[in-house]
């Protein structure tokens, strides 16, 4: 058992740098990561069925793009969920979450390509059916 501690110990200190190692991806150069609590998304608009933008608190939007077509967007009765892959992670990159939809009991997880913060000219210029 004691030999192991140095190995946890390791395995622990470089997954604490992953995070800080991977801070620029998806950022534009200058800017640093943005991310978001999934407890504070307030509203939720797909745009066909390989994008969605997602409102966080009153005035962030984030646009969520999706590796696949995602079916589930189609329904107009579903419901969409953005759902941390850990327990009390924010969402900062598309390998922290997973977008579900849930349509008459039928769970669809869609896989998150990638995830860009709007800037408030890009939230301006979305049309009214793509404002979430």
């Amino acid at each position: 058992m004691s030999r192991a501690i140095p190995f946890i110990v390791a395995a622990l200190l470089a997954g604490a740098a992953l995070p800080a190692a991977a801070q620029g991806q998806g950022a534009a150069p200058g800017e640093g990561r943005q991310c978001f609590s999934p407890t504070n998304v307030s509203a939720v608009q797909p745009v066909g069925d390989r994008q969605v933008n997602v409102r966080v608190g009153v005035r962030d939007v984030y646009r969520i793009d999706l590796a696949d077509a995602c079916n589930g967007l189609r329904s107009p009765q579903r419901v969409i969920t953005v759902r941390p892959i850990a327990s009390g992670v924010s969402v900062c990159s598309a390998a922290d979450f997973v977008l579900a939809t849930d349509v008459d009991g039928f769970r669809e997880e869609c896989a998150v390509q990638s995830i860009t913060k709007l800037t408030p000219d890009q939230v301006a210029a979305l049309p009214n059916r793509e404002r979430p």
